[in-house]
């Protein structure tokens, strides 16, 4: 029911100071009716001294308003299973993603839940965190029972927003999210790349994958761009891969620079293409998730474990820094949008830190020398003309000595 509550204002006090020891006086100006109803944006409205029958009035028709859209609401919420709004989530939004493939695998995974069958009204927090914790008992790791949990919660802020479901709560909001954990920092080990090189020549079956490698450890592009990459978007000349925005993750277009190992694989393979061209003009005529199940033969032909292909980013990254790149530099060819993302992929060796500071030590040495040198000779000059030699003999000399 609409709250109704009197509106006050505290009067002046005199201006000359007197009665400064009493507190202010209020005065009624007039009414206050808030209305208050879960699933729906609190309702204000003032209203003026005098006029109490109209407020109340004006909340009758407010609370009826709400009434009936509640009533046409909660009945399709109440007709409306988990499954039937997980399936349509699935089949009507998933597939305009970009990450569709991931998201419709999730959206699959959530109905084998125990209560797909339930109206989607009766499916609370404690549901899922029972979920969550089974998932987490299962080995689960916590980024990817978190990831799973966020895909849902899009799911219900979807329906909420875009399909007039606004009686409906986000349970995935009442409970503890598990954390995304420490960023991995996987990368190519001593004799790892080596390996990987010779399973690729060998195998004949996923050539195609050996110039994949070279272009994501060169570039740092994600294992969708690579796969979906066409000649259109490749200047060879200008040495730069064009990636629209609709293909990047952070919505804005991004020119990847090409180094000349990159330009060198990309000419090959531009050499080597047959007559009649791809139709789609793609590099690779694989699927994408060929890249997956190639990479898992090559790296268990090549006895490389716990490599993704996605550690090929991290690994690209780091590389970057390491050829002595700025942040914004790498930002610019990676297309991470944060800085705190960025360290997230980037995981510099101890050994390749310690050269670094072994060779900033040396030039620090360097410069000291040179500046200590300089300084001598300057004093040298000066004690010379203190002495009456003229410049012209001390440049005479100087000459000399050079010769």
């Amino acid at each position: 029911m609409a709250s109704i509550t009197k509106r006050y204002a505290r009067e002046k006090k005199p201006a000359d100071g007197s009665d400064e020891k009493k507190p202010a006086k209020k005065k009624h100006i007039g009414y206050q009716v808030r209305i208050v109803r879960k699933g729906h944006k609190p309702v204000f409205k003032s209203f003026p001294l005098g006029a109490r029958a109209e407020a109340e009035a004006w909340g009758i028709a407010e609370e009826a308003k709400l009434d009936a859209r509640d009533a046409v609401g909660y009945g399709a919420l109440q007709q409306t299973t988990f499954r039937q709004l997980v399936e349509r989530y699935r089949d009507e939004v998933s597939p305009k993603k970009k990450g569709s493939v991931q998201d419709r695998n999730r959206l699959n995974m959530w109905l084998q839940a125990s209560f797909v069958d339930r109206p989607i009204l009766e499916v609370k927090g404690k549901d899922l965190a029972g979920w969550r914790d089974k998932r987490l008992e299962d080995g689960k790791a916590e980024a990817t029972v978190n990831h799973d949990l966020s895909t849902l919660s899009g799911m219900y802020q979807h329906a909420i927003k875009e399909w007039s479901m606004e009686g409906l709560i986000n349970p995935v909001r009442l409970i503890k999210l598990p954390s995304l954990g420490e960023a991995r920092e996987r990368r190519l080990e001593e004799g790892e790349e080596a390996r990987l090189l010779v399973a690729m020549e060998a195998s004949t079956l996923d050539a195609w994958i050996k110039p994949a490698f070279f272009i994501a450890v060169e570039t740092a592009m994600r294992q969708g761009n690579v796969a979906s990459l066409r000649w259109r978007q490749i200047d060879l000349s200008k040495r730069v891969i064009h990636l629209p925005k609709e293909v990047t993750k952070n919505n804005k277009p991004l020119g990847v620079p090409m180094s000349r190992a990159c330009l060198a694989t990309l000419k090959a393979l531009d050499k080597a293409r047959k007559e009649p061209k791809s139709p789609d003009d793609r590099l690779f005529l694989v699927k994408a998730g060929a890249f997956q199940n190639a990479w898992r033969r090559i790296c268990a032909a090549a006895n490389v474990h716990g490599l993704r292909w996605h550690d090929l980013r991290h690994e690209a990254t780091s590389r970057f820094f390491e050829r002595g790149l700025t942040i914004e530099q790498v930002r610019a060819i990676t297309g991470h949008r944060t800085l705190a993302m960025l360290i997230r992929y980037t995981h510099l060796k101890p050994a390749d830190l310690v050269a670094k500071l072994d060779a900033a030590d040396a030039k620090k040495q360097r410069l000291q020398t040179r500046k200590a040198k300089k300084s001598g000779v300057e004093q040298e000059l000066a004690d010379l003309r203190a002495q009456g030699v003229s410049d012209e003999a001390i440049a005479a000399a100087l000459a000399n000595l050079k010769k």
